[in-house]
């Protein structure tokens, strides 16, 4: 269970950066985010020849497009990162998923203000959990060490849950492949 809450919290992460850098970044882009309008069926059109390409030509491709840019660095450090965007690419139902998040905008948007109040949340919650009976802050480090890791744990599996109750469907396939490229 905490695994696939570990995977979750990444991929949502990964995702926003994914469309950032993926395929859509070699073409113009758009003077702002919300003039983008993903489909899901356009993107499985668009992947279409990609996922044809066996998965070491795909490989190759993605290497020598992202050569001279940042990610072309990510890559060279971290192999299987391309290998995973290779094989969510290639897979018929991971990447359109995945693009099915930013189709619906209004639960996009409810999402984002569940995590702006899991950061009020946290800062409620550190500010309760700094102070004793008598409102001291505590002073030793390893309470204090107890207190972050105490309170990291807790945002994370409160966010992590609201990213699974949002995305749950979309995100399925993508860590099917991530547990199949990482694990």
């Amino acid at each position: 269970m905490l695994k696939a809450l570990w995977h979750n919290f990444l991929l949502t992460f990964f995702i926003l950066g994914l469309f950032l850098i993926g395929p859509f970044a070699l073409a113009n882009t758009p003077k702002s985010f919300s003039d983008i309008s993903f489909n899901a069926k356009d993107v499985s059109q668009a992947i279409a020849p990609l996922q044809k390409l066996s998965e070491a030509e795909l490989l190759a491709q993605v290497k020598e497009t992202s050569k001279n840019s940042p990610m072309g660095r990510v890559f060279e450090n971290f192999p299987l990162l391309a290998v995973f965007m290779v094989r969510l690419i290639q897979d018929k139902e991971a990447f359109p998923q995945l693009v099915k998040i930013l189709e619906n905008k209004i639960r996009l948007k409810n999402y984002g203000y569940w995590m702006i109040v899991t950061f009020i949340f946290g800062f409620f919650l550190k500010r309760l959990i700094r102070s004793n009976k008598n409102g001291h802050s505590q002073s030793l480090v390893i309470d204090a060490l107890f207190n972050y890791i105490f309170r990291f744990a807790i945002m994370l599996c409160i966010r992590l849950a609201i990213t699974y109750a949002f995305f749950s469907v979309e995100l399925t396939p993508a860590f099917k492949v991530f547990s199949k490229t990482f694990l």
